[in-house]
């Protein structure tokens, strides 16, 4: 039987979560580390979130601003996105660590 962590496609993934509760309503802040088995290069990671329809990338690095600019230019002012990565934070160590933050739009 699958795990919680299981993917559609097959893969059951050992994963960690810890959460920080930010004083927003609108963004939760999540910060990951990923370790990988195979070295990848911080382009490599860039492009496969670009082609992913779930994410969106900013520039920006607060969730106020990335709220706001949902607010304004979103579908009926919604982030309709799984999540909005925050390209600045990040970063790929060694090879095999892709470590950055995310903000995942508060459903209601």
């Amino acid at each position: 039987m699958p795990g919680i962590c299981s993917t559609r496609r097959g893969l059951d993934l050992n994963l960690f979560s810890s959460v920080i509760k930010l004083n927003t309503q609108y963004m939760h802040s999540i910060w990951f580390n990923l370790r990988v088995k195979r070295a990848v290069t911080l382009d490599e990671v860039m492009e496969k979130l670009k082609a992913n329809p779930y994410v969106a990338l900013t520039e920006k690095m607060m969730a106020s601003p990335i709220f706001s600019f949902g607010r304004d230019h979103g579908y009926f002012g919604r982030i309709l996105n799984q999540t909005v990565m925050s390209v600045p934070t990040l970063t790929v160590r060694g090879g095999h660590e892709i470590i950055g933050f995310l903000l995942h739009p508060a459903r209601r």
